[in-house]
């Protein structure tokens, strides 16, 4: 199975991705799974329990790396991939330890990906961060990589997909909204192109 590792900084819609990109590519139930594997039991949710468990305005509501199975469909058939959420990034050493050592945990999946999905929320001023740039720079030389453009539902939202355009000059955009699933044909299609097939 293949490994898709969403990252990015801090309240930007990368777990919100995870379950409704889950949702959109036909699970019903999600089966979260620790990277230890089979070390730990899968944990059955619900579309809805994993979005209260997941998705919070607050900071660190996900302090750990976990995965979700999904199987897309595009040119040449299927591919089975698991797309493993991260706690989100900060610039800069978190204070609280329990936040370090999540953020730790997440850039290391990151070394075994076969794909990056790089969340950044672009209503946010300056939506392109010193975090952003570093793994931009280190990830798109090693592995395949998107930037994934995040809430093109809300006011302001062309805007700042300009501007991450530019600040992202030479990397792949796909905009989307992970709360409406606007763009998750072409986030769909970016992924099936850039992973083989089973």
């Amino acid at each position: 199975m293949r490994a898709a590792v969403v990252v990015g900084g801090v309240n930007v819609g990368k777990s919100l991705l995870v379950v409704n990109f889950a949702a959109y590519c036909g699970e019903r139930g999600l089966r979260f799974q620790s990277p230890s594997g089979a070390a730990e039991p899968l944990r059955p949710w619900s579309l809805g329990e994993a979005r209260r468990q997941l998705v919070s305005p607050g900071p660190h509501a996900v302090l750990a790396v976990q995965g979700v199975a999904v199987t897309l469909t595009g040119r040449g058939g299927s591919r089975s991939v698991r797309l493993w959420d991260t706690p989100g990034l900060v610039a800069g050493v978190a204070r609280d330890p329990s936040v370090r050592r999540a953020m730790a945990d997440g850039l290391a999946k990151l070394a075994e990906a076969d794909l990056v999905l790089h969340v950044v929320d672009v209503i946010r001023p300056n939506c392109w961060g010193e975090a952003d740039q570093a793994i931009a720079q280190w990830r798109a030389t090693h592995t395949p990589y998107a930037v994934v453009a995040n809430q093109m539902d809300r006011p302001g939202a062309r805007e700042g997909l300009k501007h991450l355009r530019r600040q992202a000059a030479g990397l792949p955009v796909v905009p989307v909204s992970a709360l409406t699933q606007q763009g998750f044909a072409g986030l769909r299609r970016a992924m099936a192109a850039s992973l083989p097939v089973d």
